[in-house]
C-alpha cells in the first residue's frame, strides 16, 4: 500500500491540476469533431443511440437533456396507458388517474436515468474508488483528493473527479480493467475538447466552451457563455 508520494509524484500533482484547470477554463472554440467522436462512443457503451446537438451554455444543455428524457418517458407512459383496458380507466376518477399517471412517469424517468448513469460514470467511479482504497492509505487518498480536486470540484463540471482518477492511473499505476480505462479516456477526450456532455436516449448534447472566464486570485468567479448566459460563483 502506498503511504506517501515521491518528490516527482508530488510535483505531478500540481502539473495535473494545472492541466485540467487550463482545459476547464479554456475559451477556445470546442473541437467538435473530437468531442462528438468520444460522445458517440460513450453513448454506445451506455447502450443508447442519439443524434448530436450542440448548445452554447450548460443551462441550455440541461434543458435539452431533461426534454429528451421527458419525451422518452412520455412515450413509454402513453404506450402503457393505451394498453390498459377501458374498463380500468373508466373505474378510476380523473384525479386518481392523473395521480397514477404522474407517479408512473416519475418512476420510469428515475429508473431509466439511473440505469444509464450507472453504466457510465457511476460504475467507473465506484471501480476506481475501490482500487484506490486498496492501494492507498486513507490519509494519502484524502490528501490527494483535496489537492487534485481543489478549485475544480463542483465549479467546473467533471474536471475534479477526472483529474483525480487520471492521476491515479497515469502516475500511481492504479490498476483498472480495460473497459474502465476506455471510459476514463473518453471522459478525458470530452474534457479536452468541449465543456460538458449529457447523454440521453435519442439525444447526445455537447456544450461549447465559455466565451469569457473571470478568475480572481486563482479562483474562478464567473463565466459568460456564447449564448449570453452568465454563471457567477
Amino acid at each position: 500500500m502506498i503511504a506517501q508520494l515521491t518528490d516527482r509524484q508530488r510535483e505531478q500533482v500540481a502539473e495535473y491540476r494545472s492541466r485540467y484547470w487550463r482545459q476547464a477554463t479554456s475559451t477556445e472554440p470546442a473541437d467538435r469533431e473530437r468531442a462528438e467522436k468520444a460522445a458517440r462512443r460513450l453513448a454506445e457503451i451506455g447502450g443508447v443511440m442519439g443524434g448530436i446537438a450542440w448548445v452554447d451554455s450548460p443551462e441550455e444543455g440541461q434543458h435539452r437533456y431533461e426534454a429528451a428524457w421527458d419525451s422518452l418517458v412520455d412515450s413509454l407512459r402513453d404506450s402503457l396507458s393505451d394498453s390498459l383496458s377501458d374498463s380500468l380507466r373508466a373505474s378510476l376518477s380523473a384525479s386518481l388517474w392523473a395521480s397514477l399517471s404522474a407517479s408512473l412517469r416519475a418512476s420510469l424517468r428515475a429508473s431509466l436515468r439511473a440505469s444509464l448513469w450507472d453504466s457510465l460514470r457511476a460504475s467507473l467511479s465506484a471501480s476506481f474508488w475501490a482500487s484506490l482504497s486498496d492501494s492507498l492509505s486513507d490519509s494519502l487518498r484524502d490528501s490527494l483528493s483535496d489537492s487534485l480536486r481543489a478549485s475544480l470540484w463542483d465549479s467546473l463540471w467533471d474536471s475534479g473527479w477526472i483529474t483525480y482518477y487520471t492521476y491515479a492511473v497515469e502516475v500511481l499505476g492504479i490498476e483498472a480493467v480495460e473497459e474502465h480505462r476506455e471510459l476514463l479516456g473518453l471522459y478525458n477526450e470530452i474534457a479536452a475538447s468541449c465543456f460538458a456532455v449529457w447523454i440521453a436516449p435519442g439525444q447526445i448534447v455537447l456544450c461549447e466552451r465559455p466565451a469569457t472566464v473571470e478568475i480572481d486570485d486563482g479562483n474562478l468567479v464567473g463565466l459568460t457563455w456564447r449564448g449570453g448566459d452568465t454563471d457567477v460563483e
